[in-house]
């Protein structure tokens, strides 16, 4: 495995150039300027993964990781059609050989946020209206809710899934995430640009992506429930060093499918069911320090919680600190150190003898150009899957990102 790796690291690099030559606009970019000024834009990332596990976890070996996406968006109003419309397709395709969590260390949190079952199925596509100059929009179709909700836009420099959905949301309970999003609407209030209000609703049951391997989860029972989430947002500047800027959100979830009491059974021996669960949530994203435009220290933190009776996580918390411009002559590299960790309810602790789960990650995002990155990354993963008995795990991952 570490050989076919290893080849497919170094055929990725040899057509890299090419690759982000187009990611640069040099190919076809009088075809796209004229299509967008139509209303019509295309998006696309390709994610590349090289993964070692070289010491602990379950197996030591290497693997290999990789996602696409493309895109397709339109413009109502350049369309010719009318304002403030805009409708969105996507698919995605999910590759690579064995899977981190699942075949190599068993952790609760993931050290991969684009692990997912080998797939290739319709993403996104949805289609939003705005109205009243940009104040609000509503939006219906099938909506990957962690593109809006429960997002630090400084967490989103980590590999580990963690710093993307809270594990305090997506080990508890089914919903529109990665890697199958769900029919769902969400509106936004935007009163003003200090303050940002959401709210959606959506499928509580988007099925299991290792069953439903390459078709999209559309139909709606009653028996999946609705997945309710609402969130607002504060974005601020502390008069400090010329304007520190930041964001606090808060937010909320509710699933009325129901579920499993985590321990508890009847006089019959079966598991005693709740009628719903829910959790909340919330982060600070704020600058520390301004060395110039785009460039400075940003700290950030999230937590959330569940109630301990029906849900395996009773509490997540993560924070770290990221440095953009560190090195001189690299003003868009960004450096960052962060940790994650879950606290497993005491009636789920009681049941299994497990506790929680610490990762810490270590990681150097360079940025080539504005549509290609390398991302070395390194993790150690303590008590994977709340498990004192399996060995604590080093994690070296290697990153390649290309936006085109």
């Amino acid at each position: 495995m570490k050989h076919k790796c290893m080849m497919g690291i170094l055929i990725f690099g040899s057509v890299s150039l090419p690759l982000t030559a187009f990611a640069d606009g040099l190919l076809f970019k009088e075809q796209r300027a004229s299509l967008e000024d139509k209303g019509v834009s295309f998006d696309g990332t390709a994610l590349e993964d090289y993964v070692s596990v070289y010491k602990g976890g379950t197996i030591h070996k290497d693997t290999w990781l990789g996602r696409f996406d493309l895109g397709i968006t339109l413009d109502t109003q350049k369309a010719g059609l009318y304002k403030g419309g805009k409708l969105h397709v996507s698919m995605m395709n999910a590759h690579g050989g064995l899977k981190t969590t699942a075949d190599m260390i068993g952790d609760l949190q993931g050290v991969s946020n684009i692990e997912a079952p080998r797939s290739t199925r319709l993403y996104e596509a949805w289609y939003e209206q705005t109205i009243f100059d940009g104040i609000f929009s509503a939006l219906a179709g099938l909506h990957d809710l962690n593109t809006e909700f429960a997002v630090s836009d400084s967490g989103a420099l980590y590999i580990n899934s963690a710093f993307g959905i809270m594990p305090c949301i997506s080990a508890n309970t089914g919903t529109s995430i990665y890697p199958m999003p769900a029919p769902g609407a969400r509106i936004k209030f935007s009163p003003n640009e200090h303050v940002d209000v959401l709210a959606g609703v959506y499928d509580g049951d988007p099925g299991d992506p290792k069953i439903n391997t390459h078709s999209t989860h559309l139909a709606l029972k009653s028996q999946d429930g609705l997945f309710s989430i609402a969130e607002g947002a504060l974005h601020y500047n502390l008069p400090l060093a010329g304007g520190l800027p930041g964001t606090v959100k808060a937010g909320g979830w509710h699933n009325s499918r129901d579920v499993n009491d985590v321990s508890a059974v009847d006089d019959r021996g079966d598991p005693v069911r709740h009628d719903d669960h829910y959790g909340g949530y919330a982060s600070i994203d704020q600058t520390m320090y301004k060395e110039s435009e785009g460039q400075g220290l940003a700290l950030f933190f999230m937590g959330g919680g569940a109630p301990q009776d029906r849900d395996t996580v009773q509490r997540h918390v993560g924070a770290g600190l990221n440095y953009t411009g560190l090195i001189p002559g690299r003003d868009a590299d960004v450096l960052g150190a962060a940790f994650t960790s879950v606290q497993l309810s005491n009636k789920a602790r009681a049941a299994n003898g497990k506790r929680g789960e610490t990762t810490l990650e270590w990681t150097y995002k360079i940025n080539i150009n504005d549509n290609f990155a390398i991302q070395p990354d390194l993790q150690y993963v303590m008590d994977p899957s709340c498990d004192p008995t399996i060995k604590n795990a080093s994690v070296f991952t290697l990153r390649t990102e290309i936006h085109f």
